[in-house]
Parts: structure tokens; C-alpha cells; sequence
């Protein structure tokens, strides 16, 4: 079965299936990694990029931005086109506007924090915007997605909003599981927001 992500921009509160185990993956402290396709090529990659993070932060003392995060994943991917991987990605966090590596977001209260958010898959197609679906129960979750997002959405209207999509998505896909879990991802890092088991409506939600 073929899981779905959900992420939404400000908060980015990535909501996503899983049949048995994580289907999100830290890269850093600060970025997160989804994975849908091939669970072995995407977790392959992410890790890969992930230790590649931890490189440039013990080389020279400045973490990874995302943007960057983003492009090396791309251009990796690019690389291996045509080796039959199966890999559709997100890669999410929050940073600086106007600061690539090296800065950690709210450092300075004055400048704004922003959140950065891309989809690539297996050719190396690397692609920004607000939220994204993905998985073979995306179509459904568009229509609730699109119909919901706006701007300025509260962490518990972001996340209400996910639940539903990833429930009309599981109910409409048959490929699709039913646990839905949602991360929070902020100037301070990422954390593990709420749990959802649709199969016997079962909310768990963290008391930080």
C-alpha cells in the first residue's frame, strides 16, 4: 500500500500515512524528509542526505538550509535517472528569509522567518510551493486540501485540516492505510505533534 504526505506552509504540519513503521525522516534538527514511492530508494537518499548535513555541520560549523537540502537531493537524484528508483519526496523546514547556511532562524527577532518547502521525485525534478499531496491517494486529498488552505492557518486549523484530507484520501484510496501523523516544524526545530488511527478513531496528542 502506497502511502500519502500532506504538508502546509507557515506551520508545516506534515500529515502522512504509515502501515507499519515512520514514514518521515529527520535530516536534521531543523529538516524533514518524507517518503513515498520506493520506502528502500527514499530512505536510502534521505539518509544519505542526512549524513551529508551532518558533514557540513561538523566541517564548518554552519548547519544546511533547506533550499540547499533541497538542490543537493535534486542534483543527486539527477544523477541516477534511468536506474529505476522510485522515489517522491518532500523536504520542509524553516529559515531565515534571505539566508542560505550557517544561520540559525530567529536569531535576530528583527528579521523574518520563513518556511521552505519542495517536492522531488525520482528524475531529479525539484519543485516549491505551499503544500503538497503525494501518493497514490493524492487526488483525494487535493480536493480537500484546495478547498481549505488559506493563509494564516493556526497550528490546530492546519492540522484539522490534514486529518481530513489523509481520512477522505484513506477512505476513497484503497492503496492508502489509515494512521495519520502530524509533525510540527518551526523556527525551533521539529516536533511530534498528534497521532490519528482512523480505523478505531483514536486521536493521541502530545502534551508539549
Amino acid at each position: 500500500m502506497k502511502p500519502i504526505r500532506l504538508i502546509t506552509i507557515r506551520h508545516f504540519l506534515s500529515c502522512y500515512h504509515l502501515l507499519w513503521n515512520n514514514k518521515v525522516i529527520p535530516v536534521t534538527d531543523h529538516i524533514l524528509g518524507t517518503m513515498a514511492g520506493g520506502a528502500a530508494d527514499s530512505s536510502f537518499w534521505l539518509r544519505r542526505l542526512a549524513a551529508h548535513a551532518r558533514l557540513v555541520e561538523t566541517d564548518s560549523g554552519r548547519r544546511l538550509s533547506v533550499r540547499s537540502a533541497a538542490r543537493l537531493l535534486s542534483s543527486t537524484l539527477q544523477d541516477q535517472r534511468g536506474q529505476g528508483l522510485s522515489v517522491g519526496t518532500m523536504i520542509m523546514g524553516v529559515e531565515m528569509h534571505g539566508v542560505e547556511d550557517g544561520r540559525l532562524p530567529g536569531d535576530d527577532n528583527k528579521e523574518r522567518c520563513q518556511g521552505v518547502l519542495y517536492y522531488i521525485d525520482s528524475d531529479g525534478s525539484r519543485v516549491q510551493d505551499q503544500y503538497f499531496a503525494v501518493g497514490s491517494g493524492s487526488t483525494f486529498a487535493y480536493g480537500i486540501l484546495d478547498n481549505g488552505f488559506k493563509e494564516g492557518l493556526s497550528v490546530d486549523d492546519a492540522a484539522g485540516l490534514c486529518a481530513r484530507a489523509v481520512s477522505h484520501a484513506a477512505y476513497r484510496d484503497a492503496y492508502s492505510g489509515g494512521f495519520c501523523n502530524v509533525f510540527v516544524v518551526n523556527k525551533h526545530g521539529w516536533r511530534y505533534l498528534r497521532h490519528f488511527d482512523q480505523g478505531i478513531g483514536v486521536d493521541t496528542q502530545t502534551t508539549e
